[in-house]
């Protein structure tokens, strides 16, 4: 009766290693390491290129953030052009800097300064677009870090629980003083055929 119990035991054990036969050929292959030190690779580029990303986004933050305080001043500066082309010249000179000037000199000074704000505008316009794309790109690297991260935390949780499950089957077959590794159920079921054949000629 009792190596009837250490049979039932025994064999409960086996069939657990054998539910798990497709995680042992995995893990045995050399496929199966392959694939997870390609993903340890792959989780350690996307968290150098999402370092990257939060360090161009930091830059691209600062140069918007330069681009705007500028174009206060160059709101400003608009401002005043607007309000001296408007007043025109003053007996000759130039309302805003008193300076002596014809009306060509005048409306020429007026012109390149209004050609300048207008590149300062472009440049506000591309530092906010470089900001979006930096924004974008560091989301995005996010996103395939997460996943990289996921892919090669689900290769040690599967390789974990399978090494636990192990180990827990090596320690049933240790107890019973039952001679079969715990990653072989095959052999096991030879072993345990043997065993059974033994306890029925013992009940003869």
């Amino acid at each position: 009766a009792e190596r009837r119990l250490v049979l039932r035991d025994l064999e409960s054990a086996r069939l657990s290693v054998e539910e798990r036969q497709t995680e042992i050929t995995f893990f045995n292959s050399p496929e199966s390491q392959q694939d997870i030190d390609l993903a340890g690779v792959a989780q350690e580029a996307a968290l150098r290129e999402k370092t990257q990303a939060d360090e161009r986004l930091v830059l691209a933050i600062r140069l918007d953030a330069a681009e705007r305080a500028t174009d206060q001043y160059a709101t400003h500066m608009a401002a005043i052009l607007e309000h001296g082309t408007a007043l025109g010249l003053h007996d000759g000179h130039c309302p805003l800097c008193d300076a002596a000037r014809s009306a060509k000199e005048f409306g020429d000074a007026i012109a390149a300064a209004q050609e300048r704000l207008a590149d300062h505008g472009v440049k506000l316009a591309t530092a906010a677009e470089a900001l979006a794309r930096a924004r974008s790109a560091v989301a995005e690297a996010e996103r395939t870090l997460t996943s990289a991260q996921s892919r090669y935390a689900a290769f040690q949780s599967r390789r974990e629980a399978l090494q636990q499950e192990l180990k827990e089957v090596q320690e049933t077959y240790d107890r019973h003083g039952f001679q079969a590794p715990a990653n072989d159920a095959k052999l096991a079921q030879t072993l345990l055929f043997t065993e059974r054949e033994n306890l029925v000629r013992l009940e003869r």
